[in-house]
């Protein structure tokens, strides 16, 4: 099987240099990689974070910038067949935990006015 790795090592002198090489580029899966980094992971994010800092509450969009590396990772994950070790998983399910009590309602949370 090949290797589809973009990376290469050149260790010719004795020392380790990584280099990249962009044979992949044009490949479908480059154009693939492409436009989830270009399209899904930078422009989508900053415009549903533009629409939640208009439509939400102030603590609310305190926390919506810690859901950056979600949506960077699970595109990732669905369309480019990425893996994430279970600790990553974890790592990404804290702030949607946390944006998720942010928007119950206090009696929910134990608050009493």
């Amino acid at each position: 099987m090949r290797n589809h790795c973009p990376y290469r090592t050149n260790t010719s002198h004795g020392i380790g240099v990584s280099s990249v090489s962009s044979a992949w580029l044009p490949t479908p899966r480059g154009a693939l990689v492409v436009l989830q980094l270009g399209a899904v992971t930078t422009f989508l994010w900053y415009w549903l974070l533009g629409y939640g800092l208009r439509h939400t509450t102030a603590q609310i969009a305190t926390a919506l910038p810690l859901t950056e590396p979600a949506v960077a990772a699970v595109p990732g994950v669905a369309v480019l067949g990425e893996r994430l070790p279970a600790v990553s998983w974890c790592g990404l399910a804290v702030p949607a935990l946390g944006i998720v009590l942010l928007t119950l309602p206090a009696k929910s949370r134990g608050r009493r006015r």
